[in-house]
């Protein structure tokens, strides 16, 4: 933060320096001239680099972290190392999910992952035997369209997980022959 207020008071001390400097050979108003000119190619050159940071910000995932200058490289260095540091955390917890995928796929029972709407985000095989889901087709779907059991209606709706719930589900493909949960 001392950086900031360094670098500006050169920047100052040197637009009023070049101003000292006209004075002599072309008079106050062009000191002024000269004096202005200075702040106003600062003022130039923060407001490219804000721009930039306005830029990279409607999509800061896509688009490379900007390049600066002066201030605005520590303030760009920052961001790069905060990006960079949110997609490795990005891919460890997306390695981590697919690890749980895979694991959950090997289970002998069936697991179904809801969003907070109870609208499935994904089964493994298991549950998609069990209850009669598609993991792709029915994936958004609410658990309660496509499993219809009273029992589990009332459990789910309940949000007292506590004690698990036991149903016997009875298919209706091993009743008539055709495809679809039971009731």
């Amino acid at each position: 933060m001392n950086f900031v207020w360094t670098r500006t008071a050169m920047i100052l001390g040197s637009a009023l320096a070049a101003g000292l400097v006209v004075w002599p050979f072309l008079g106050a108003l062009w000191a002024f001239v000269t004096f202005a000119l200075g702040l106003a190619a600062a003022l130039a050159f923060h407001v490219r680099n804000l721009h930039a940071l306005l830029v990279w910000l409607q999509d800061p995932l896509k688009n490379p972290v900007p390049i600066g200058a002066g201030v605005w490289e520590h303030v760009f260095a920052g961001l790069y190392r905060l990006v960079r540091s949110f997609a490795q955390q990005r891919n460890r917890v997306t390695g981590q999910l697919a690890r749980f995928r895979s694991a959950a796929q090997a289970m002998p029972i069936g697991v179904v992952v809801l969003d907070d709407e109870d609208r499935i985000s994904w089964c493994n095989i298991t549950a998609e035997r069990m209850f009669d889901l598609d993991a792709r087709k029915d994936a958004g779907q609410s658990i309660l369209n496509l499993v219809r059991h009273p029992a589990f209606a009332g459990y789910l709706k309940g949000g007292s997980y506590e004690e698990p719930l036991t149903l016997r589900i009875v298919r209706r493909e091993a009743r008539d022959g055709s495809r679809g949960a039971g009731p």
